[in-house]
């Protein structure tokens, strides 16, 4: 008996098309956690997690027939890995998208945040700890 997962990879995606757009999707959610949850300027609004799931869900809905829109290693990773175990080794393939397109797109976002931000929100950070 065989059991259908949830596999990322949408059938008749392009490899490169998907890891660009995962690339692309995770920047902008690291970039908007990044400046909405973290930044000092920041500290007493309460509209991050509106801003973060909207961001969210345009990616999804952009990409998600790309790539499946997962902007996560973790949600790209489990369902292939779980998948393969019951019989899709086909999507297995592809688990590098999953693991190294968002981690290039939050490394980007992070040096991006870190170049753009004032450098008032990170003083005394060292102090702090």
């Amino acid at each position: 008996m065989t059991y259908t997962t949830f596999a990322q990879f949408p059938e008749g995606s392009n490899a490169g098309q998907a890891f660009f757009a995962e690339a692309i999707y995770t920047f902008l959610l690291v970039h908007v956690v990044l400046n909405t949850a973290t930044t000092k300027s920041n500290a007493n609004n309460s509209f991050y997690g509106l801003a973060i799931g909207f961001t969210v869900t345009a990616g999804a809905v952009a990409v998600g027939d790309v790539s499946g829109g997962v902007f996560n290693p973790a949600v790209g990773f489990g369902p292939i890995v779980v998948d393969s175990w019951n019989g899709g080794a086909e999507n297995f393939q592809h688990i590098w998208i999953y693991f190294l397109a968002p981690w290039l797109g939050a490394i980007a976002a992070a040096m991006v945040f870190r170049i753009t931000n004032n450098s008032k929100e990170f003083a005394n950070a060292a102090a702090e700890e």
